[in-house]
């Protein structure tokens, strides 16, 4: 058997039995050092529990993985954020918003999400970007946000706030 298929079987079952157990996988993405992409994770299962799937960009594999831990289990709980929330509560200081992505962007980017759950005939699973804040809580769409917060790639537009 090819390896590259035995190893994408293999991943395919974890995916499966974290799912099982706890709800939902988390599956980083790390940058590729040819390009100025970002590292990203995002979740796989919230779709069964019918929430768009989540996506954090721009942070370490297991700093990402701890934001999207902490909503997702909120999420799991029975308490969904609405969508284009911002959230106070996750890791203050720190605030997060919830960005939807469009399809294109969820159909690029949560690969894995949507072998998974994408109907054959249907579009990408729906998803929402975490965004989240510099130490001080400013969003990247705020002024004086600086730092790495300032830098993440946003899949889909800033909030439009004001007139």
């Amino acid at each position: 058997m090819n390896t590259e298929l035995q190893f994408d079987q293999q991943h395919a079952a974890w995916i499966r039995a974290t799912i099982r157990r706890h709800g939902w996988a988390i599956q980083a993405v790390l940058a590729d050092p040819t390009t100025s992409d970002p590292d990203y994770a995002y979740t796989i299962g919230l779709t069964t529990l019918h929430h768009p799937e989540l996506l954090i960009a721009g942070l370490p594999p297991n700093t990402a993985a701890h934001h999207l831990n902490l909503l997702a289990t909120r999420i799991h709980a029975g308490d969904p954020p609405p969508p284009g929330a911002t959230l106070t509560d996750l890791t203050p200081p720190r605030r997060h918003h919830l960005l939807t992505l469009d399809t294109a962007a969820s159909d690029d980017l949560l690969h894995h999400a949507n072998t998974l759950h994408q109907h054959p005939d249907g579009p990408p699973v729906p998803a929402y970007q975490l965004i989240w804040s510099d130490p001080a809580g400013h969003l990247p769409w705020e002024p004086g946000c600086t730092g790495p917060a300032a830098d993440q790639p946003l899949a889909a537009p800033p909030p439009h706030h004001g007139p």
